[in-house]
């Protein structure tokens, strides 16, 4: 492990790492920041490239559950703990950051399982809220979707909020950014045959355990607003919704998200 100690906030090698509160100006650099033990360790074990580590000295101790996971020639940048503060721009508590190299988006043929019969994705129509993104990620992970797909406007997967609120598992579960959502979803349809299902409350919607399983299976998520538009509902093939006590008329979305993946791993009948 290759340890630097640094006491100038002016080296050009910290710049990734600058004021992280105030901007994302990673989603556009070809990098990402990962905060903290479980996100970073997570990082050192996945596919992506890891071009360095920022530790707080007071934090020292943390590497040495993960210093066998860090690359040789990666540098751990060392700085004084009211240092790295000033650097992040908050209170930097977790005490360990890690910047990584972003690859390029996956294909729509990576999230298709070949030879599978059951098979789900989760499509995020526009997500902007960075904490329910990262968890319906958290979710697809969990219950065991090939992959999340996000139309234009979502937030960015790879944003240090994201990818803390998700536990990681952005960096593992495929997540593609699509320009031109419709085209994909209507390809799924075609040529892999999905079954588009919104999830959505609506006077015609199927009472959500009333609905059997489709094999495959595209679950459509709305704004946290304005849920899904009537654009996205025409091009569903069936549209569902979560029973509700009288009064109330909606769940959060990574809640309501959560309950229809639970529904759609259950064994079919």
């Amino acid at each position: 492990m290759k340890l630097v100690d640094l006491d100038r906030l002016d080296d050009p090698r910290l710049h990734p790492y600058c004021h992280l509160r105030q901007t994302n100006w990673t989603r556009y650099s070809g990098l990402f920041i990962a905060e903290g033990r479980r996100v970073v360790a997570r990082l050192l074990q996945s596919r992506f490239p890891v071009r360095s580590l920022l530790v707080s000295r007071r934090r020292l101790g943390w590497l040495e559950e993960m210093a066998s996971a860090v690359p040789p020639d990666v540098p751990v940048f060392v700085l004084p703990h009211p240092l790295a503060q000033q650097l992040v721009g908050y209170n930097f508590h977790t005490g360990i950051l890690a910047c990584g190299s972003r690859l390029p988006e996956p294909e729509l043929d990576r999230l298709v399982a070949p030879g599978e019969k059951r098979q789900r994705l989760v499509v995020c129509t526009r997500m902007e809220n960075p904490d329910n993104l990262g968890t319906v990620i958290r979710l697809a992970a969990g219950f065991g979707c090939q992959g999340v797909l996000l139309g234009r406007g979502s937030a960015d997967p790879f944003s240090r909020r994201v990818l803390r609120v998700s536990m990681g598992q952005a960096l593992f579960v495929p997540v593609r950014w699509c320009e031109h959502l419709e085209e994909d979803l209507t390809l799924l349809r075609s040529r892999y045959g999905y079954t588009l299902l919104g999830a959505e409350v609506t006077p015609q919607a199927t009472p959500l355990y009333r609905l059997e399983p489709p094999q495959r299976c595209a679950l459509l998520l709305g704004n946290e607003d304005r849920g899904l538009t009537p654009s996205w509902l025409a091009l569903c093939d069936h549209v569902a919704q979560i029973p509700m006590a009288p009064g109330a008329d909606s769940l959060n979305v990574a809640v309501a998200a959560a309950v229809f993946l639970y529904h759609l791993n259950r064994p079919s009948a």
